[in-house]
């Protein structure tokens, strides 16, 4: 009996090790490219801003700077909708990842806890109440998405108008 439990729990801690990389993957690469989405932006946007100083000192009158700046301002937008959009995909990316992650592991252990050293006895409450995490993440993510779309949308039209 000594000698099953053991097993048992080299099993188990085996399993953990296991989840535990996979995890650590998930996340690292979902870090690795927020950071290549960041970098990418904030190059983007030293570039852009070099440009409009650049061309507002070659302009001799206000009516220039203003149309200079009206001439940035929709590709300025576009690039944050953009970086919202690149945001938004690598999040819901890495919550489905681990999503998936969760339940392969808990549909292994048939919705059991497969580690006999951790006192937990049925996972079906957390993993429903993961899910239901996860969802209102996701919706809150793409709600907040469609806000800033409409935001920038309304700041287009009304540079537009004011033009």
């Amino acid at each position: 009996m000594t000698e099953d439990l053991s097993t048992s729990i080299l099993a188990g801690n085996k399993t953990a090790a296991d989840t535990f990389q996979s995890l650590a993957k998930i996340y690292l690469t979902s870090a690795e490219r927020l950071s290549a989405l960041n970098l990418t932006a904030a190059r983007e946007a030293v570039e852009d801003q070099t440009a409009v100083v650049r061309s507002m000192m070659g302009t001799r009158n206000p009516e220039d700077i203003s149309a200079v700046q009206n001439s940035f301002t929709q590709p300025m937008i576009n690039k944050a909708l953009a970086y919202s959009r690149g945001a938004y995909e690598i999040l819901a990316e890495t919550q489905l990842d681990l999503s998936k992650l969760i339940v392969s592991q808990m549909s292994k252990a048939g919705g059991q806890m497969a580690l006999p050293t951790l006192p937990i006895p049925n996972w079906t409450a957390a993993i429903d109440m993961f899910r239901a995490g996860a969802r209102q993440f996701t919706d809150m993510a793409a709600q907040n998405a469609n806000n800033a779309a409409e935001a920038a949308t309304s700041a287009s039209a009304a540079m537009k108008k004011s033009a």
